[in-house]
């Protein structure tokens, strides 16, 4: 698994997650820091062959100048 956006808060990961399904891709949102302790705030996941794909979506639907996490 690969982090594709780092979210402000719970709400802002799942609209991420959301819509990064919405487009076909298998994401999940991570908010264990037991599970995975590089995770501090809520974040966006994808399988590692989706990475690349998942974080060129993301950054077209936020728009201009939006970085992928």
């Amino acid at each position: 698994m690969k982090q594709v956006y780092m979210a402000r808060d719970r709400v802002d990961a799942e609209r991420a997650c959301s819509a990064l399904r919405g487009v076909g891709f298998a994401a999940v949102v991570v908010g264990d820091l037991v599970a995975i302790p590089s995770a501090t705030f809520p974040s966006v996941w994808v399988p590692d062959e989706q990475a690349d794909a998942a974080a060129a979506a993301w950054a077209d639907l936020r728009g201009p100048g939006a970085s992928a996490v």
